[in-house]
């Protein structure tokens, strides 16, 4: 088909309203807006031939033309699109009629991802003039974040987009007009992928690693979140732990930074972190149970046991994939993926830049912190103990994260300091996830007990087990803590 379509850039307060109402007409109804997310992976070769020759090869998921799309320079404002369903190639393989298609340009080199987009689109139909008139173009308020693959680098921005349908060509010009008048100028660049192509390079890590240190985990972000909607549990861990990274990462190093400058951030990666948390903790559980089932003699399971633990299974892992939904398709995930990238763009450093005293100096705060935690739990049992280990658990993660941030600033100790705290960390990990299990199995083996025809008898017995494991984990915790304590002091 034959795609005709202009790029506008556009002041950030100007609303999406109040476009689609310039560009609807004054005395027209004020047409629906429809949300949408859209991921794209581009495909080029090394040498950036596709790109060089205007044309753009994409895999793009989400929207009402979810597929392989493949569009060919015709003249300006037009080109010639190809499309394929979804299915006609899936990863990293190009579908084989499209490559054909753009051998000549590639020049038998290999076709490999170069970029990856999210784009939080709005769409709007906009209609022509009288009652009951057709649809003459399409306005799009792009809101696009971007990773390039070959160096990392970052770029977020807003776009629009106006594409005429057939029969509207000749009213462009005057879309065109109505968007002057709000502010809104032609873009200088022809597709999103060559403003991806364009950006700046990465923060290098020997200038400042913690900023490298973030926007290698926006990164991670931005790349992951497609094969986290296609239910990928790696890739889910993956932006979970960047997520994880992120929010430590600013908290540890927030005086670096201008009073303030990093805590919306921490809010709001906190929040995400939760959703994320939720969705990877419900399937990381029920496997645990599944497993620990199985070591259990079939004369000893009595009752539906293993049918009461995957329907709790389903039931959480159910309400938790609603939640990471909600997420992952909402307006707030767009503005917090906006911020990040805005804040590795430019940081909002602190007066005075520091230096590798100040790299040594948080890390041996970090290191106090868990020395802290530490003693806290000591003499308490039961529950409160469980929860001063947690904090314990917490710490050591934060510090393990602090340690590997500045790694390229303090070499070895750091690296030392990471695994220390790495080892801690699995092992209150373990700790942790025995106390959460011993929770569900107590809980399910009470219901289990007042329910006609059932008994709490099986859910006693993985109850006992946990309970060795955790204890297991504890005395590996005491004794990673004793080596850690006399290796970093």
């Amino acid at each position: 088909m034959q795609e005709r379509e202009r790029k506008f850039a556009v002041a950030a307060e100007v609303t999406t309203a109040a476009v689609a109402a310039a560009l609807a007409g004054e005395h027209a109804p004020p047409p629906a807006a429809v949300p949408a997310v859209l991921l794209a992976t581009y495909f080029d070769t090394g040498r950036l031939d596709l790109a060089g020759a205007g044309i753009t090869l994409r895999r793009r998921e989400g929207g009402s033309d979810a597929g392989w799309h493949l569009k060919l320079p015709a003249s300006k404002d037009e080109r010639t699109e190809y499309w394929l369903p979804l299915s006609a190639g899936s990863g990293p393989e190009v579908p084989a009629d499209l490559a054909e298609m753009v051998g000549g340009q590639a020049g038998g080199r290999r076709l490999r991802p170069v970029a990856q987009l999210r784009t939080f689109r709005t769409t709007v139909q906009l209609p022509g003039a009288g009652a009951g008139a057709a649809t003459v173009a399409e306005l799009a308020d792009d809101r696009v974040v971007a990773v390039r693959r070959r160096d990392g680098a970052l770029v977020a921005w807003r776009e629009l987009e106006i594409e005429a349908r057939r029969g509207g060509e000749s009213g462009l010009d005057d879309l065109e007009r109505r968007l002057a008048e709000l502010g809104a100028v032609r873009s200088p660049f022809p597709s999103k992928l060559a403003r991806v192509l364009a950006a700046p390079a990465p923060p290098e890590v020997d200038a400042d690693p913690v900023v490298a240190r973030l926007a290698a985990q926006v990164a991670t972000v931005i790349a992951g979140e497609g094969a986290v909607r296609r239910g990928d549990d790696e890739a889910l861990h993956d932006v979970r732990v960047a997520v994880r990274r992120l929010r430590s990462c600013l908290r540890s190093f927030e005086d670096a930074f201008a009073e303030g400058a990093t805590s919306p951030l921490v809010a709001d990666l906190r929040e995400i972190g939760q959703v994320l948390g939720g969705a990877r903790d419900a399937d990381v559980l029920a496997a645990r149970l599944e497993e620990a089932l199985e070591t259990v003699p079939a004369s000893d399971v009595l009752g539906p046991v293993r049918a009461v633990l995957r329907a709790r299974a389903a039931r959480t892992s159910a309400a938790a994939g609603h939640a990471l939904d909600a997420l992952i398709d909402g307006a707030h995930f767009a503005d917090v993926l906006e911020a990040l990238v805005a804040f590795v763009a430019a940081p909002p450093f602190a007066a005075q830049r520091r230096g590798r005293r100040y790299y040594a100096a948080r890390l041996a705060h970090e290191h106090r912190r868990v020395a802290r935690a530490v003693a806290a739990a000591e003499d308490l049992e039961g529950s409160a103990r469980e929860g001063a280990l947690h904090e314990v658990r917490k710490a050591a993660k934060r510090a393990r994260y602090a340690a590997e941030t500045v790694e390229p600033a303090l070499g070895a100790p750091a690296r030392r300091a990471a695994e220390r705290y790495s080892e801690l960390q699995d092992a209150l990990g373990a700790y942790h996830d025995a106390v959460v299990a011993r929770a569900v199995l107590r809980e399910e083996g009470a219901r289990a007990g007042v329910r006609p025809g059932e008994n709490g008898f099986t859910f006693g017995l993985l109850h006992a087990l946990e309970d060795g494991r955790a204890a297991a984990a504890e005395r590996r915790f005491v004794t990673r803590w004793r080596r850690a304590r006399r290796a970093l002091s």
